[in-house]
């Protein structure tokens, strides 16, 4: 079914990208098998059950990480562990050249809070971006 889809939109010149969140580890080897361009909403620990090292690695370098970043949706009392964990997620996405982050937005976090998500990102995106 999924190299269908896949194939019928390829047909029209545009890129197939599969939406799967949640917990999809176990299902991630099984992408790589198919036409899919891209994983949409790759969600890592808490909401999922896979980081961005074990996708890239399952899914190979053919297919695009389209992650979400889970951390606005979790405490926020260790800023120093939410700092680490959006770094283990540059680290895991190097070089940075099948891997897309989308800060989306939740109603309980202030846009202040989101700023500080938003530079603590971007220092890490400059990091470990293959255009440095």
């Amino acid at each position: 079914y999924t190299n269908r889809m896949a194939d019928a939109v390829h047909a029209q010149g545009k890129l197939y990208i599969h939406h799967s969140c949640g917990l999809i580890k176990d299902l991630v080897w099984l992408y790589r098998q198919t036409r899919m361009d891209a994983v949409h909403a790759l969600q890592i620990p808490p909401l999922g059950n896979i980081t961005i090292r074990e996708a890239k690695q399952a899914l190979g370098d053919r297919i695009v990480i389209y992650a979400t970043l889970n951390q606005m949706f979790g405490s926020l009392e260790n800023w120093p562990a939410v700092c680490q964990s959006i770094r283990e997620m540059f680290e895991g996405a190097a070089p940075g050249n099948n891997f897309l982050l989308v800060i989306g937005a939740d109603p309980n976090v202030n846009m202040t809070t989101t700023m500080r998500f938003w530079n603590e990102v971007q220092k890490y995106q400059r990091m470990y971006s293959t255009n440095r």
